[in-house]
């Protein structure tokens, strides 16, 4: 939406008085499409929204009567102070706090390396134990070798290995079986039967035990790189943690710094006269600031609306417009 502006040297730029008041009289008595139950003075002059109200008319560099109503917005500098507030809070959090838990994440990694040293461990044990598999399944061995005819039944079937207990169990048997039969040689057949299975679970429990060194190996390395990361994670936390906190004080300079610029805000409606007839031009509202102003178009929907409503509480729509007028006013850290 394109305004129109004064021209420099023209005089009649006034209020209520002087060339062109009758042109804002005829403005304020005319009424707007969507709210013909209300004259243009009805929905604009005397808002809680504004603190002041001004009224000018004027000849733009088109020679045309342009009549311009101001509302210098309390409640549009209100609004925006306390979005500002919101952002200066925040800032001021992550200066206070910490974002990080850090007895959290130590907790944590108590816990992921204690469960890695467990399974460090789990690995190493079964290494022990099938270590003394072995040892008891060599002493079965000889102990089985040593069985004769006259002997095989003083054996103590439970205190062999439970890895050949039914290899033995059958031995017992056959031992008896021999004894009565008075048939040695089936004691022997029987014997090298238990030992032929001994000797096929020590190589499993060698070969079982060759997993577990490979295990031992990935599970030591695996606790070294966890140990590694954590240390590396609590660097990297700390590093972020000191920038976090500098970027939020580089905010809250630029948020204060930023918010001590602006003088107010200022919503700017706009009529143009054709003869006697005052066509609607468009409107604005403006962030006004001690170097410059940041205009934003808006509807008309969106300011009557707000003047309909005459009140301290703005429209979704007009925050909006407040929140877009300030983000195009970009911070210089």
């Amino acid at each position: 939406m394109r305004f129109s502006t004064r021209a420099l040297g023209v005089a009649c730029a006034v209020m209520l008085s002087g060339c062109f008041a009758g042109d804002v009289s005829v403005v304020k008595a005319s009424r707007i499409t969507g709210w013909s139950q209300f004259t243009v003075e009805q929905l604009l002059d005397k808002r809680k929204a504004c603190s002041s109200v001004e009224w000018k008319s004027f000849k733009d560099t088109r020679d045309r009567s342009v009549v311009e109503y101001t509302c210098e917005s309390a409640a549009g500098k209100n609004y925006l102070q306390r979005f500002v507030q919101i952002g200066i809070d925040e800032a001021q959090k992550k200066l206070k706090g910490e974002l990080h838990n850090e007895s959290a994440y130590a907790e944590r990694d108590q816990r992921d390396i204690a469960l890695a040293k467990e399974n460090l461990q789990d690995e190493v044990n079964a290494v022990e134990n099938r270590l003394t598999r072995i040892e008891e399944l060599k002493r079965d061995i000889g102990r089985i070798n040593q069985a004769t005819l006259t002997s095989c039944r003083d054996l103590d079937v439970s205190s062999f290995s439970r890895l050949i207990s039914a290899e033995i169990q059958s031995f017992s048997r056959a031992c008896i079986q021999a004894i009565s039969r008075n048939q040695p040689r089936e004691m022997e057949i029987s014997r090298d039967m238990v030992i032929s299975a001994a000797e096929y679970q020590i190589r499993n429990q060698k070969s079982a035990i060759e997993n577990n060194k490979t295990q031992i190996d990935f599970q030591g390395s695996r606790l070294e790189q966890q140990l590694a990361s954590i240390e590396r994670q609590k660097v990297e936390r700390k590093e972020y943690e000191v920038k976090r906190r500098n970027d939020a004080q580089a905010d809250l300079v630029a948020l204060e710094r930023h918010w001590a610029n602006v003088k107010g805000v200022r919503e700017v409606s706009q009529w143009v006269m054709q003869g006697k007839e005052p066509i609607y031009l468009g409107s604005r509202i403006d962030l006004v600031l001690t170097d410059k102003t940041i205009e934003v178009p808006v509807t008309a929907r969106l300011v009557f609306n707000q003047a309909e409503k005459d009140g301290e509480d703005l429209t979704p729509a007009y925050e909006f417009a407040l929140r877009e007028a300030w983000n195009r006013y970009p911070m210089k850290p």
